[in-house]
């Protein structure tokens, strides 16, 4: 809605003075600029409102969100199961991609429906999510590096820096380990810092790890996944409390999905 004033309408007259009126023409216009200002405010308050509200209003869509790009094998892997496992549950399911601390707490705080797969008791650490109580993946995390390093267990790599995805909970529950560690907002930050020898080394999943050395022409030759794997970890999907029976359900569907082959089949689907 737009407003205009024509102070050309009040004129003086006989019984209100030159000075009074342009005093209330300066008084009209204050107000015509308060109610444009009122109107603007309120503007930005419901497109604020619609960009923070919950992503989801439809009661039988769910939106989840992962760190791991779309070009990925593990979102793929995830992506496909989940849509299969709630669509015997009645459901429409979507996944994207999100930054990781910001996955955390939209899931949290109910702006996401939950979170694709991360490591077990997430759920200590932010207490609006409950875990779907089977796992989603079991994974093997590896060390990357341009160092030779001999990898034996956390203790191994005590001597060397670390770069590492922010929220990588695993992670950040051994860094004791360390001689230091550099948090970055992504896992091809990390790599870049290795690049630089910046970092020493980076750990994350194969897939993930040997499609990030794929795509980065400079890093070949120089960095190199070590062996063995340093870890193996079982990764659950998590839903907002809000969910807490369907999370339960979608355990359930996981486990017939695991017992009659479909899951393997949609796993090897996307390899």
């Amino acid at each position: 809605m737009q407003y205009q004033l024509n102070t050309n309408t009040l004129k003086p007259n006989a019984f209100i003075s030159p000075e009074v009126m342009s005093k209330l023409s300066y008084l009209l216009n204050v107000i015509v600029l308060l109610v444009l200002l009122v109107n603007t405010v309120n503007a930005h308050a419901i497109e604020e409102s619609q960009l923070y509200s919950p992503v989801n209003k439809v009661n039988n869509k769910l939106i989840f969100g992962t760190t791991n790009s779309s070009d990925t094998q593990l979102f793929k892997q995830a992506n496909a199961i989940l849509t299969y496992a709630f669509s015997q549950l009645n459901y429409e399911f979507s996944l994207v991609n999100l930054p990781n601390k910001r996955n955390l707490l939209w899931a949290n705080d109910e702006k996401l429906d939950g979170i694709a797969f991360r490591v077990d008791k997430l759920e200590d650490f932010y207490p609006n999510i409950v875990k779907v109580e089977e796992a989603l993946f079991t994974t093997e995390q590896w060390v990357y590096s341009r160092k030779n390093i001999e990898v034996d267990g956390w203790q191994s790599l005590y001597p060397y820096i670390l770069a590492y995805e922010q929220g990588s909970l695993f992670i950040e529950q051994n860094k004791d380990y360390f001689l230091n560690v550099i948090a970055v907002t992504s896992t091809e930050n990390a790599f870049a810092l290795v690049d630089k020898q910046r970092a020493d080394f980076t750990i994350t999943s194969q897939s993930t790890g040997d499609l990030l050395l794929e795509r980065n022409k400079d890093y070949a030759g120089k960095i190199k996944r070590q062996s063995p794997a340093l870890i193996e970890i079982s990764m659950f999907s998590y839903m907002h409390q809000k969910h807490q029976g369907l999370a339960v359900e979608l355990a359930q569907e996981l486990k017939k999905m695991k017992a009659n082959g479909k899951y393997d089949a949609l796993m090897h689907q996307v390899r």
